[in-house]
């Protein structure tokens, strides 16, 4: 298994993680590394981030167990806010 999957699994496992979680749960990658991998897995469209700086959490497109629906529903591993949620 290669470190971009290693990371792309843990982000798939989780609700949602941040740079330092990923970097405690695989400890032999560099910070500049795993920030490169994230970029290159948000490129290929692969995850999402939200949020910035220490805030910024990082979400699977289609995580694991969650099948592909085609449906035109917003998905629920994005948070929003109660004014979002009432205009999806």
């Amino acid at each position: 298994m290669t470190t971009t999957s290693h990371l792309l699994s843990s982000i798939e496992t989780s609700n949602g993680v941040s740079l330092l979680e990923l970097l405690a749960a695989h400890p032999s990658i560099a910070r500049r590394t795993a920030q490169r991998l994230i970029s290159q897995l948000i490129a290929e469209g692969k995850i999402i981030a939200t949020g910035e700086g220490r805030a910024r959490r990082y979400y699977a497109i289609n995580p694991v167990g969650e099948a592909a629906t085609g449906s035109d529903e917003f998905p629920s591993y994005i948070p929003l806010s109660t004014d979002s949620k009432d205009i999806v």
